[in-house]
């Protein structure tokens, strides 16, 4: 039986990916909303991280998660495989250069483009984004931010401001905790620690953008 990993909205389709009963390959099914029922698209070589919970992210009308992809004869590495929502096809997007392979990594938003946070246990986190998306040179690394500035575990951007600072998911190292931080680079440190009051220890949140445009419309910006 199936583990179902991974499952996002994307404008106006929900794509489902299903680990396998083998440990090499992963199921695909997408449905579109309206339809009652779902498409099978194929296996694929991949087994999906879900490190942090993070289960995908939207860049440019495609979904993007860390995977393993294994080749027979040679130990798995690790790979962005993005999810092209229109003509539903799988690709592969390269890794930064110089990126430590000791690294826990996960994707993210930043600025409207694909980042990748590199976390390195009780060392640092190394942020870097995709300027040019697709091209290995556009990789750049923003910043690192030293473990003792957050004591964190694992962090993802939630939404940058014009004034450069970044509102950052972390998991506290000490409890395990989840919490948003508001962190400015050009300083290098935390300029405030966003408490909920009654807010559970772990919970879900994303950046809300609000549209005039039915998804049952059809139709959507650009």
């Amino acid at each position: 039986m199936g583990l179902d990993i991974a499952a996002r909205f994307s404008i106006t389709k929900l794509v489902r990916i299903v680990g396998s009963d083998s440990v090499d390959k992963s199921e695909v099914r997408v449905h579109k909303l309206g339809s009652n029922s779902w498409k099978r698209i194929k296996f694929i070589p991949y087994n999906f991280f879900t490190y942090g919970g993070v289960i995908g992210v939207l860049v440019n009308g495609a979904l993007h998660w860390i995977a393993s992809r294994h080749v027979e004869g040679s130990e798995a590495s690790k790979v962005i495989v993005s999810f092209d929502i229109g003509d539903e096809i799988f690709h592969e997007l390269p890794l930064p250069n110089g990126l430590d392979d000791k690294m826990e990594i996960n994707v993210g938003v930043l600025g409207g483009g694909l980042c990748l946070l590199g976390n390195l246990y009780k060392v640092c986190v190394d942020v870097w984004v995709m300027k040019d998306y697709g091209v290995i040179e556009s990789w750049t690394k923003l910043f690192t931010i030293p473990h003792h500035r957050t004591c964190i575990h694992y962090l993802r951007p939630i939404q940058s401001f014009k004034y450069g600072e970044i509102l950052f998911e972390v998991r506290l190292l000490k409890k395990g905790n989840i919490a948003l931080v508001s962190y400015d680079p050009n300083r290098d440190e935390i300029v405030k620690i966003l408490k909920i009051r009654g807010c559970p220890g772990s919970f879900s949140k994303e950046a809300y953008v609000g549209s005039l445009v039915s998804l049952k419309s059809g139709k959507y910006m650009q």
